[in-house]
């Protein structure tokens, strides 16, 4: 049986879903949901945690997760570096992983925010590649 090639450079993995998906939790994950109610997560999935993410709305907004209109100092990578600060310092359970659901129709501009910004890449690795 061929075993899929493990990445082991010390980043965390990162995979993006699409909300009514279910994504496999466990205890050393993080779920971030982008934009949706909380009722829709399945109140007995393991998470290590569970963190609500709304995309503020700017003036010149193309809608929430618009990669061009969510400066890092609100957007996806700015509530990603604050996941890595409070794992660094205790404020959240060590985890290995963050998954990140939202609407389809947001997943490739999520995508492109989190492979432009240098500092996600630097501590986060894409494990899928398919919205």
């Amino acid at each position: 049986m061929h075993e899929p090639a493990r990445h082991d450079d010390g980043r965390i993995a990162l995979e993006l879903c699409a909300r009514g998906t279910a994504p496999v939790a466990d205890a050393n994950a993080v779920l971030v949901t982008v934009g949706q109610d909380m009722r829709d997560i399945d109140a007995h999935a393991k998470w290590g945690a569970v963190v609500p993410f709304t995309p503020l709305p700017t003036p010149f907004s193309h809608g929430g997760g618009c990669a061009c209109c969510t400066g890092r100092g609100q957007g996806l990578a700015a509530l990603l570096g604050d996941l890595f600060r409070r794992r660094a310092t205790g404020g959240l359970p060590w985890f290995g992983r963050v998954v990140v659901m939202a609407d389809a129709a947001r997943l490739s501009a999520l995508r492109r925010e989190m492979t432009a910004d240098l500092v996600v890449r630097a501590r986060y690795r894409m494990e899928n590649e398919k919205d």
